[in-house]
């Protein structure tokens, strides 16, 4: 790509002299200069731009609900912490549960947009929310007592969402998605906190953080695969 050169003059009236800034620009319009697509988006990003600029996409509702996931994914991707003041040791003994489920809530957003999409573009039956988790991280959650013990006694849960979690801890189901709306609705009600779900002991990041972390990552993965499959009908 041919370089161009462009050469800044700012003059100095006290001094009567000039100085030069020389900038090596790489792009043919230095007021429009190339912009990196972040890696925190789905592998399919770019194929999703080029369909909008071609006017591929004709479906206005589905756009909207893939332009909001695509906002949830990215900052489920990017986030990696929370930031807090060094005198305070209460809040650095749960800082890591915090981060865990703060992470995870923010996957599970991006998890139903990207659902709801697919579910207006009639993809599928009720496969696309069957990922099952890794079966050791699996087990573990499982193993939690303290937050099985939250999620079952929450008095919040409607009948469907009991019966489903029940299902969840008490036979070999690999369906996690009764377990994730559980989470999801505990800790944005407030019930769930890092300490009450047994996910924070001291300073050391504890295994049950780890698993929800583990569980974050799964539901971004998944839903990219979901997000690959809308846009594949949208060529």
């Amino acid at each position: 790509m041919q370089r161009k050169i462009i050469t800044l003059k700012k003059s100095n009236s006290s001094q009567q002299n000039s100085n030069s800034i020389t900038i090596l620009s790489t792009n043919k319009n230095p007021t429009k200069p190339n912009i990196k697509i972040s890696p925190y988006y789905p592998k399919q990003y770019s194929k999703y731009k080029s369909l909008i600029k071609e006017k591929s996409f004709n479906n206005a509702k589905a756009k909207k609900t893939i332009e909001r996931f695509l906002s949830r994914f990215r900052l489920a991707n990017v986030f990696d912490g929370i930031k807090i003041k060094n005198d305070d040791v209460y809040f650095s003994s749960i800082q890591s549960g915090y981060e865990a489920s703060i992470k995870f809530f923010l996957a599970f957003t991006a998890y139903e947009e990207i659902v709801s999409c697919a579910v207006l573009l009639k993809i599928g039956s009720h496969g696309y929310n069957r990922k099952p988790l890794q079966e050791p991280s699996l087990q573990k959650v499982k193993g939690n007592l303290k937050l099985k013990k939250l999620l079952l006694m929450n008095e919040k849960n409607k009948d469907e969402m009991q019966a489903s979690l029940e299902k969840f801890y008490t036979t070999s189901s690999s369906n996690i998605i009764p377990f994730c709306y559980g989470i999801r609705n505990s800790f944005a009600h407030g019930e769930l906190t890092a300490m009450g779900s047994g996910s924070s002991r001291g300073k050391s990041i504890p295994m049950e953080s780890q698993d929800l972390f583990i569980l974050a990552t799964a539901l971004l993965e998944y839903s990219e695969t979901v997000f690959d499959k809308c846009i594949a009908l949208l060529k």
